[in-house]
């Protein structure tokens, strides 16, 4: 089986045309733009979970506090699997949630 290169894969999706694929690199479908989606996507998913993992509580403290199964590890995960400017922003968004 034949394997293609990059560029003509791209020429061969755009019906051959050199210049078509060279458009679809200047409107931003690259590798890196797909890395920033997978990542806005994981970290909303881990504060969706973060979420549900605040409402279920191991114990009530007298003053409004409480204690709850894990709901920062999702956070902590996603600080590891994306860096530090993906776990700060996913960090803020999650505790904004929190104070809705």
């Amino acid at each position: 089986m034949r394997e293609f290169s990059r560029g003509e894969i791209s020429r061969r999706a755009a019906g051959g045309h050199a210049a078509c694929g060279d458009f679809i690199k200047i409107c931003g479908m690259n590798i890196s733009t797909k890395k920033n989606v997978l990542a806005m996507t994981e970290c909303s998913i881990m504060i969706a979970l973060s979420t549900v993992l605040s409402l279920i509580k191991l114990a009530e403290l007298p003053y409004g506090g409480s204690v709850t199964v894990a709901s920062m590890l999702p956070i902590a995960i996603a600080v590891f699997r994306h860096g530090g400017k993906w776990g700060f922003a996913c960090a803020a968004v999650n505790a904004f949630v929190q104070m809705l």
